[in-house]
């Protein structure tokens, strides 16, 4: 899987001489500038943009460190603005820090909600280009995401493409803006990133737990994909994360949150394997106490009556597989929905996520089969594994014994158990031909479990 970040609108410390440190001191007073021809040093900063001081308040506070920045260690400082001219602003530095030359960012955390969401269609096109190529990217990570328009315009931009008009789009929520507008971004998103490392900086950090509830619980309404960031900070340095640590990614997994993404742990951490192992670790012990029973119920109530057929359909489906005690459900897809739905009400069984491929004609008379890229995208919603079907002829009952041989040789279901699956497509039962459907129902099967079948045009219809 494949996840592209397109670039931030963001203020950055430039001039900073290659392996240069500015030692910064607490109650000092650091000029910033626009003046690009000023090297940096520990009284002056020069910055990136000729508009800085268009989003520099008096008497706010900036946050300037390193890129991917924890705030816990001494690679970052807060200065408190006291003084606004034409091409400077003088602050107070409130604590010390050493600052390390590469790449050095300038928080505006009150205002950054004024400044462009999005870069230009050429700057994006030109960011974008050398990752438009057959079967690549999966998913694009839309940074700053403020309002729903940064989708659409960014959704437009992709299907003007060649070959990403099947990319989904992540917004990552960052800013007090995006958080204000949260509903209608997620009506437009394909899934959501809480980016909890800026958005602590945009809003008070008592306000970011709050917030992941939310965000996590109306992601798990609609059945999409979240992602929590920044989790392990301290491990950047030490082999072992803090107690706290351990408990907010537990936490984030008993929210519902369906990724976790680790950042500076991984790119400039000293740990990266061990941090990897021991989120994985954690994340294992906290679905154990997960009562996806009780979520189940929650998640129904909170539906509107009537409640979708879809959703009715995947919440049976469930309920079947918990009642008799099922290994794994098998799910029959085209596009990921049907899944994706079913995943939502967190079943304690895996998922085997079967991909029926699209076949079309291209333009030079030969035919050819997608679907390897809705395979992967599924991999970012918790509970998921893909496995892409033959492409060969329509979904068959050979198509049910090689999902139930995947499952077998993963370790899902052993010979002899009861299994469930669920599709959507054509599809037979082990004791009757294949044969078409238009609605969902429930069916035995000979090598154990139920079959639920729902037509792929419903799927389609539903997004």
């Amino acid at each position: 899987m494949i996840i592209v970040d397109t670039p931030e609108p963001s203020f950055k410390v430039i001039n900073a001489a290659r392996d240069q440190k500015i030692e910064l001191y607490a109650g000092q007073k650091v000029t910033l500038t626009t003046d690009a021809t000023v090297p940096a040093s520990s009284q002056v900063l020069p910055v990136n943009s000729p508009d800085f001081m268009k989003y520099v308040k008096l008497g706010e506070r900036l946050f300037v460190g390193m890129y991917l920045a924890t705030g816990s260690d001494n690679f970052s400082a807060v200065l408190q603005v006291e003084e606004v001219e034409e091409k400077s602003v003088v602050c107070h530095c409130v604590d010390r820090a050493t600052l390390e030359s590469g790449a050095i960012m300038v928080h505006v955390a009150k205002y950054s909600s004024e400044m462009p969401s999005i870069f230009s269609q050429k700057e994006v096109e030109q960011e974008l280009k050398i990752w438009d190529q057959p079967d690549l990217v999966d998913f694009v990570e839309v940074s700053c995401t403020r309002t729903a328009d940064d989708i659409k315009q960014m959704r437009r931009f992709l299907r003007s493409t060649r070959y990403m008009r099947e990319t989904k789009l992540v917004a990552k929520i960052e800013s007090r803006q995006g958080l204000c507008n949260f509903d209608s971004i997620l009506e437009e998103a394909d899934g959501i990133m809480m980016s909890r490392g800026d958005l602590g900086l945009a809003v008070p950090l008592e306000k970011v737990v709050q917030a992941q509830k939310h965000i996590v619980r109306r992601c798990n309404q609609v059945a999409k994909p979240v992602t929590v960031t920044r989790v392990l900070d301290s491990m950047v340095n030490v082999p072992q994360p803090t107690r706290a640590e351990a408990t907010d990614v537990a936490n984030a997994v008993l929210d519902g949150a369906d990724a976790v993404l680790l950042g500076a742990e991984t790119v400039r951490g000293s740990f990266p394997v061990a941090t990897v192992r021991t989120v994985l670790s954690i994340c294992k012990e906290a679905e154990t106490a997960f009562n996806k029973e009780v979520y189940g119920k929650y998640l129904m109530k909170s539906f509107p009556s009537p409640v979708p057929h879809d959703l009715a359909v995947a919440a049976s489906a469930v309920r079947a597989a918990s009642k008799i005690k099922a290994h794994m459900i098998i799910c029959f897809t085209s596009t990921g929905i049907s899944p994706r739905l079913t995943a939502s009400f967190r079943p304690n069984i895996p998922i085997l996520t079967v991909v029926l491929p699209t076949l079309s004609v291209g333009s030079n008379l030969k035919w050819t089969a997608s679907g390897a890229m809705q395979a992967r995208q599924t991999l970012i919603t918790s509970g998921l594994i893909p496995v892409l079907a033959d492409p060969r002829g329509e979904p068959s009952q050979q198509h049910l014994q090689d999902a139930f041989k995947v499952g077998k040789k993963l370790g899902l279901v052993l010979s002899g158990k009861v299994d469930f699956r669920r599709s959507e497509r054509v599809v037979g039962s082990s004791r009757e031909p294949i044969r078409r459907c238009r609605g969902s129902f429930v069916e035995s099967s000979k090598i154990g479990g139920l079959i639920v079948l729902t037509s792929a045009a419903r799927e389609k219809s539903s997004s």
